[in-house]
């Protein structure tokens, strides 16, 4: 009987920026054209801000989830540096509205973010939402145990649409140990579509249930 933790959906940028201009194009105009590039992001910034303003008038609303693929499997979209510079203050400003407002700051990213997860925790992410498999649980949890609670999403790549039912409860093992514990934190979590085997979706929740 507590209090049910209420969550809202924040918004994106950079997949918005490349919905409306195109992946090819904003890539060249980050480049290119550096200031139509900036001004792009910059309406979608104010857009951004006023939704999470009118989120955050919501009492009952203890977070928002904010989402931005940034990675690729091998690596960041875009140099590290050119990432710092031109979108970390942007979700800096609005993790900024969230957190003084008192609400949680989440985010998700799939894809090998590694090196820009310190920045997301400088900026205010509280609960980060990874591809575990990809960005490495040993480096992940060296870059965030003790600072940040990790939403592990089990791998749907492979092990639970392709893996056997102990396969997806060691992997939810891995990451408790990974992230859990009075120094970390872990929330189990699953992405299951109509590839995923019944049996792997028992073991899944069986097996965060149980830890």
């Amino acid at each position: 009987g507590g209090k049910q933790y209420t969550l809202a959906d924040g918004d994106i940028i950079w997949q918005r920026m490349f919905y409306l201009r195109g992946y090819g194009a904003i890539l060249e105009d980050l480049l290119l054209y550096p200031e139509r590039c900036a001004a792009l992001r910059d309406l979608i910034i104010t857009v951004m801000v006023r939704r999470v303003e009118r989120l955050c008038e919501l009492d009952d609303l203890d977070g928002i989830h904010f989402r931005d693929d940034w990675g690729t499997q091998q690596s960041l979209m875009i140099r590290p540096a050119l990432w710092r510079s031109f979108f970390k203050p942007a979700y800096g400003r609005l993790f900024a509205v969230a957190r003084d407002a008192g609400k949680h700051v989440w985010f998700h990213s799939d894809g090998a973010i590694g090196e820009i997860i310190p920045d997301l925790i400088e900026i205010g992410v509280q609960v980060l939402n990874p591809q575990v498999d990809v960005v490495g649980r040993e480096r992940l949890s060296a870059l965030c145990r003790g600072r940040v609670c990790i939403e592990a999403d089990i791998d749907r790549q492979w092990v639970l649409p392709y893996g056997t039912p102990e396969d997806v409860r060691a992997a939810v093992r891995a990451d408790i140990e990974a992230f859990g514990g009075a120094d970390g934190g872990y929330i189990g979590r699953g992405e299951v579509a109509g590839d995923v085997p019944w049996e792997n979706i028992l073991a899944l929740f069986d097996e965060i249930r149980k830890h």
